[in-house]
């Protein structure tokens, strides 16, 4: 996605980089390891998140041994996300919510609640809910596509609660 140069190596290369010539290229100037440059003791420079370190690690980058994450290549990551068109779309919470009311309603209608196992009908909201939970983390990793979760499952939750509370369990 993005390389390090020093500005050294820009400055006294006498022709561009036949690998980036061929592809457009973005190029961004920022200081990485400045922090004396400003004289304040303020950086542009911030702990390694555990993730870039992990992707460091995987491609062996060149940058793997530092410990900093720059700010400028937190912008190049955020270029490279627009460049590439790595977009997640949300569906409506409304929408899903509109969802979560037929399937409570219908659940309730089913007969989820009647039985005499309170507990696995605890335990059958519960998983619901994770199932949800995981599938909508799915489809996001996917096809970045994001799907609301509290407010849809609590919709269900209001549904299924009194059915689940009811006498019959005593």
């Amino acid at each position: 996605m993005f390389r390090r140069v020093s500005a050294q190596t820009v400055l006294t290369s006498p022709e561009p980089d036949t690998a980036t010539a061929k592809r457009p290229t973005v190029v961004l100037v920022g200081p990485v390891a400045y922090a004396e440059a400003r004289g304040d003791g303020w950086s542009e420079n911030h702990p390694l998140p555990p993730a870039v370190a992990y992707w460091r690690q995987q491609n062996r980058d060149a940058g793997a041994d530092e410990a900093i994450f720059a700010g400028v290549e937190s912008i190049a990551y955020e270029v490279h996300q627009l460049l590439a068109q790595h977009q997640v779309a949300m569906v409506p919470t409304p929408w899903l919510v509109g969802v979560a009311l037929f399937v409570g309603k219908g659940l309730v209608l089913w007969g989820y609640g009647q039985s005499q196992r309170q507990g696995a009908d605890w335990a059958g909201l519960l998983a619901g809910s994770g199932v949800y939970g995981l599938v909508g983390l799915q489809s996001t990793i996917s096809t970045g596509l994001l799907l609301p979760w509290l407010l849809p499952t609590a919709t269900v939750w209001i549904y299924l609660l009194p059915a689940i509370w009811s006498p019959t369990h005593d």
